[in-house]
């Protein structure tokens, strides 16, 4: 049996829900590292993946997470994992590093929104030493003399 990938993607709040369903086997494990590049590939806040659906015989076949993440190569990338009690008890090990798991989908999506940091406003810098004017990115702080 092949895994099935369901990608639900939400640009506003910078999330992308991966729900895979079926069973993680060493033929499946291509497609599911696919599909999770494929989503880091959008660079977005955080990935969260659910694996409620999903059945893996071994705990070696759920490394395709932490090597997914290594990848990519993008740490700003966060991937949060919702999985039931029997494989929650799998990735409790060390190889999966830093992925966050919850119990439920909605738990780690809450968490993503409420670690969301703000986007920092940009502000320009003046064009040169004694350029003047106003502009409506600077701050009432701002000072040309710095």
């Amino acid at each position: 049996m092949s895994v099935a990938a369901t990608v639900l993607p939400d640009p506003a709040s910078g999330l992308i829900v991966v729900v895979l369903r079926g069973e993680l086997t060493l033929e499946s494990v291509g497609t599911v590292r696919g599909v999770l590049l494929k989503c880091f590939a959008q660079f977005p806040d955080a990935v969260v993946v659910d694996l409620h659906e999903l059945r893996a015989d071994t705990p070696a076949r759920l490394t395709v997470f932490p090597a997914a993440v290594r990848a990519h190569g993008a740490p700003a990338t966060l991937l949060f994992c919702c999985a039931p009690p029997e494989l929650a008890a799998m990735i409790q090990d060390r190889r999966f590093g830093d992925i966050a798991r919850y119990d439920t989908r909605e738990g780690a999506v809450s968490a993503v929104r409420a670690a969301r940091v703000h986007p920092v406003r940009r502000v320009r810098a003046p064009a040169g030493p004694g350029a003047s004017g106003t502009s409506p990115d600077r701050p009432p702080w701002w000072s040309p003399s710095w």
